[in-house]
């Protein structure tokens, strides 16, 4: 069983997906069971590493929005984030360009950390304030998640791991989807948005009841029991 996740960490969006899903998976029989694979989908692929602007002013810039509506969506996801105990620090965000955090976290799915490594980068923009672009911020990151990293430099130096971002990202715009965050599930059932976390879980539901627990247990009609 496979989720396969198209997000980018500007989107804050797919910060409040990730968890609602980890939530979601956590309390459901067998969802340790399930392989969940990040991809890149990048939201501004010439976005500078520095821009000294706000969010709220790269957004509107990008968007041809007024700051103000930028700043009032912002901190509606920010409450909406509470909920699952995300702290969204909006004032401190740094824009940048992402793609070197999505190279960091293709490298990590050599190590099956992919997980924990976008959970670092999410922390890392939205709550601490930091230039996820910075070579350093991300030596650190990968450290912390339990990649090598003092390899970082020479894996970002190399291109290989940003070409990957770019063929996922090209791979899904080539299916006309414009939004983010997109999920596919066993490589059929597909949803977009945070919000249909509640159909992604659903759409997993036949092949995990097929799974028989090894401790004994058997799980039927959403409850669990020794067998």
């Amino acid at each position: 069983m496979k989720i396969e996740i198209y997000s980018d960490i500007h989107c804050p969006f797919c910060y409040l997906g990730k968890r609602r899903l980890e939530l979601d998976l956590a309390n459901m029989p067998g969802g340790d069971q399930v392989e969940i694979l990040y991809r890149a989908y990048v939201l501004d692929p010439n976005a500078p590493k520095f821009s000294g602007k706000s969010v709220y002013q790269a957004q509107a810039d990008r968007k041809g929005m007024p700051v103000e509506e930028i700043e009032a969506a912002y901190r509606n996801i920010a409450e909406q984030g509470k909920a699952y105990g995300l702290n969204y620090n909006m004032d401190a965000i740094i824009p940048t360009n992402t793609i070197d955090a999505l190279a960091l976290v293709q490298f990590a799915q050599e190590s099956e950390l992919q997980s924990t490594v976008m959970e670092k980068l999410y922390e890392a923009y939205y709550t601490d304030g930091e230039n996820i672009s910075d070579q350093e911020v991300l030596k650190r990151i990968a450290t912390e998640s339990g990649l090598d990293g003092s390899l970082v430099a020479d894996v970002l130096n190399s291109g290989k791991y940003q070409q990957k971002v770019r063929e996922d990202d090209a791979q899904i715009r080539q299916q006309k989807i414009e939004g983010i965050p997109y999920f596919i599930v066993n490589g059929t059932h597909k949803f977009f948005g945070s919000d249909q976390i509640a159909k992604v879980v659903e759409a997993l539901r036949p092949k995990l009841q097929e799974i028989k627990p090894s401790s004994g247990m058997v799980c039927e009609g959403g409850i669990c029991r020794m067998g």
